[in-house]
């Protein structure tokens, strides 16, 4: 993990030369919700869509019957009753050989890198105990993780549990900020946007079925549909941060 860094210079005239890209994995860089909704649907003749399942927080609704089955065998237990279940987004992070990959994301975080010489870090809730190992196999198979030229991502960070992300939402804020000297974040909930554009973080939301279906305050000028209006948002940004491009 990198040094912690100072509080970032506000001066527009100082050209900087790293600057540090923070995007997070399920929903941002790999379609994740979809994957999961596709899968479970296949295997248990449901006719979810992702918004069925996933709010504006990126959180999946585990009641039961939609997107948790019960049963004796079932690979998780509920902490609170002890009952077996599986679950509909855990099922599809191990998932691996199907994963989807968000279409321009490895495009566009190779135009940042070569443009600005950005680092760029993946920051996500997942369990590291559970899912490091398919975590790091699925980035390396299409990002490539490590200080080697020809890979995407430089490092990898876990926030903590998926299962308590409005929980975890300040200590997100607080490793973009303290630990990683982000000058931008990439997200696909709400709450962690806002977390992250309160720790001083430019902040944009990769629009998503799930994250438009209800009602919240994040602004649409900070929302693109897809990884092509991303790079515009981010290098408008990074401009404006007084960051210049070290190639054209």
């Amino acid at each position: 993990m990198t040094e912690l860094l100072s509080e970032q210079p506000t001066n527009p005239e100082l050209l900087k030369e790293n600057p540090v890209i923070v995007v997070d994995i399920d929903g941002v860089l790999f379609d994740t919700p979809q994957h999961a909704v596709d899968r479970w649907n296949a295997e248990h003749g449901t006719t979810y869509s992702v918004e069925d399942i996933f709010d504006h927080n990126a959180k999946h609704n585990k009641e039961r019957g939609v997107g948790r089955h019960y049963h004796d065998n079932g690979s998780e237990a509920d902490p609170e009753t002890g009952e077996r279940f599986d679950d509909i987004f855990y099922g599809a992070q191990k998932d691996v050989a199907n994963y989807l990959l968000m279409p321009g994301a490895r495009e566009v975080l190779a135009k940042l890198k070569e443009e600005y010489g950005a680092s760029v870090h993946a920051l996500t809730a997942r369990d590291k105990n559970n899912l490091e190992d398919v975590t790091l196999t699925a980035l390396g198979e299409h990002f490539g993780v490590g200080e080697a030229e020809e890979h995407l991502i430089d490092e990898l960070h876990f926030s903590g549990d998926p299962d308590f992300i409005g929980e975890t939402q300040a200590d997100k804020g607080t490793i973009l900020r303290d630990k990683l000297g982000a000058h931008i974040m990439v997200e696909d909930s709400i709450a962690n946007a806002k977390s992250s554009k309160k720790a001083n973080v430019a902040t944009f939301v990769l629009s998503r079925a799930y994250n438009q279906n209800e009602q919240h305050d994040w602004s649409p000028e900070d929302t693109a549909p897809d990884w092509d209006t991303l790079y515009h948002l981010i290098s408008k940004s990074l401009d404006e941060q007084g960051f210049r491009k070290v190639t054209e």
